[in-house]
């Protein structure tokens, strides 16, 4: 038998015109004769008891592919000096074969199937999902297989994925944590912290954003518990700093859910503004190309055609086995788009729900004066303590802060605290005799800055005598 007999034995022709010639091969005779020298000498019996193994042959060029379709695994396709190939390569060049490849040969990958679509076969759902998860469904359209519509489904986390923003993965992370689980997760990043919130409230911020009902409740807090507080109302900065202060000493239970409530309301009021704005960045980012979000399902259901999704593969320039993730990620980062910081634009909102805030505060401030109206007796000490505050302010004197002492500047004392039981004021003093702590009633400290050697020897000469 000639070499082409013994080649025609092992081999069957399905396919050929004046220009191409598609056979299936059975052993290594038909290899030798079709074949190239290098898929001879790469030519393995026992790869035929794995797959299926064909040959596209060029008549009048070079064009030559060997396809392996294995029983388990992606179709591989090279040429015959063994580069790895295509399945559009092999279509592009003979569009003859097209249906004959997809109804002989099975392309798990998604440009497969939206070839097997195309070429007038209905895909179920099951079959589509299998393929690529990004898949949902497709609605056949008989008369234009091209047009049918497919429904393409994406978590948040990979479709933040595609884009390029101007803080990178923090931009990504912020998103993730606002848009997770179809919205309704929340997975702890929050735009302002603890410590924003623990400054603001110390510096009087918070309390000024009550309503008026609130006010009158604080004002009523205050004149019961702390009247002299009342003496700063000229002072906004001063009087509220010092409320804050005063509702931590004395109701700090309270003074917690205000300020986490706060917080929640100022972190809500960021998330909206934030959603806003990447709704309006990449909410529908793929419209112009055909691909468009199915009602306000941002970030996770889209709808386009086959056609679309083919014409995409080819104009981005990926891979044909690539998945749908891959081939939007290439098209998302190559829009350029300026997105992201997302962390600023949230903290330019400031912005709270001006209802609800007011409702908890109220809530907590009627607790307050409950409390205090059951339990007067606990608050004589608070309203002198307080009326020792307002003093020293009126003198010039706070908690905390370094002073000269007026007639000698060399000498130097700090206010450490007051002592909320005996109402005592507690300082430290640099003098004659080095570091010292003391003392005083608010009488003792007037006559300590005064002249405090003769007050000092008053005291000995008192002690003395008793």
């Amino acid at each position: 038998m000639t070499p082409k007999e013994l080649a025609d034995e092992q081999s069957k022709v399905i396919f050929e015109n004046d220009d191409v010639m598609f056979i299936e091969i059975y052993g290594y005779q038909a290899m030798e004769y079709y074949g190239s020298e290098y898929l001879n000498r790469t030519y393995k019996p026992n790869k035929l008891r794995g797959g299926d193994l064909y040959l596209v042959i060029d008549k009048n060029g070079d064009n030559n592919y060997q396809i392996f379709e294995p029983k388990h695994g992606n179709v591989e396709i090279e040429d015959f000096e063994g580069r790895m190939k295509e399945f559009g390569d092999v279509t592009k060049k003979y569009p003859n074969l097209e249906k004959i490849l997809i109804d002989l040969v099975t392309i798990n990958t998604p440009y497969g199937m939206l070839l097997t679509i195309k070429n007038g076969v209905d895909v179920d759902r099951w079959r589509l999902r299998d393929i690529d998860d990004c898949f949902g469904h497709a609605v056949f359209n008989s008369k234009n297989p091209g047009k049918s519509m497919i429904n393409l489904l994406f978590d948040e986390s990979e479709f933040f994925g595609f884009f390029k923003f101007s803080e990178g993965d923090y931009d990504k992370g912020i998103l993730e944590s606002i848009f997770g689980s179809r919205y309704g997760g929340y997975y702890g990043y929050d735009i302002y912290d603890s410590d924003t919130i623990y400054y603001d409230w110390k510096e009087g911020y918070i309390l000024r954003n009550i309503n008026d009902e609130n006010e009158q409740l604080l004002t009523k807090i205050v004149t019961i518990v702390s009247p002299a507080l009342l003496k700063f109302k000229d002072n906004q900065d001063k009087y509220y700093e010092s409320v804050s202060k005063f509702l931590d000493d004395n109701f700090s239970g309270e003074a917690e859910n205000m300020k986490d409530e706060y917080k929640d309301l100022l972190n809500n009021g960021a998330d909206e503004k934030i959603k806003k704005f990447a709704i309006s960045d990449i909410g529908d980012p793929f419209r112009e190309y055909g691909v468009i979000v199915k009602g306000d399902k941002y970030f996770y259901n889209y709808v386009t055609t086959v056609n679309v999704l083919l014409a995409l593969y080819g104009m981005t320039g990926v891979d044909k086995n690539a998945s749908i993730k891959d081939l939007f990620e290439k098209l998302g980062k190559s829009l350029n788009l300026n997105i992201g910081n997302y962390n600023e634009i949230g903290r330019e909102s400031y912005e709270i729900d001006e209802e609800k805030w007011n409702d908890v505060v109220k809530s907590n401030l009627e607790e307050i004066l409950e409390y205090i109206e059951e339990n007067p007796e606990q608050y004589e000490g608070t309203k002198k303590y307080g009326e020792i505050l307002q003093a020293l302010d009126s003198m010039g004197y706070e908690i905390g802060s370094d002073y000269p002492l007026p007639y000698d500047r060399k000498k130097i004392f700090r206010i450490d605290d007051i002592n909320k039981e005996n109402l005592r004021i507690i300082l430290s003093y640099n003098g004659d005799k080095g570091f010292e702590r003391r003392t005083y009633s608010l009488e003792e400290f007037n006559n300590f800055l005064q002249s405090p050697e003769l007050f000092e020897s008053l005291v000995k000469k008192l002690k003395k005598m008793l």
